[in-house]
């Protein structure tokens, strides 16, 4: 797992917006005029760097062709300790 690479990716990490309803995701409804549910790049940013944060917690180098980083359990077996003795809001990264 690594963060995305393309050529039209951008090197900072854009701003977050609010606008919208809290929800859930849909295929919507053309019979009912409902649209389908679009997926900004602020929340597939979001799930990214949620991801990102506990591989990075969990000092595990990013890897782009390895895709089981997130799933072998053997580097998080700290990380209820990390956890518990950081900041919610973010771990720190090693």
């Amino acid at each position: 797992m690594d963060r995305i690479k393309h050529a039209t990716a951008v090197e900072s990490l854009p701003s977050f917006t609010s606008e919208g309803t809290r929800g859930y995701f849909t295929d919507g409804n053309p019979a009912a005029s409902e649209g389908a549910t679009v997926v900004p790049a602020w929340f597939m940013n979001v799930i990214q760097e949620e991801i990102m944060s506990v591989i990075e917690g969990a000092s595990i180098t990013p890897d782009e062709a390895n895709n089981g980083q997130f799933w072998n359990p053997q580097p998080y077996r700290d990380y209820p300790r990390l956890c518990r003795s950081h900041s919610p809001q973010r771990l720190p990264l090693v």
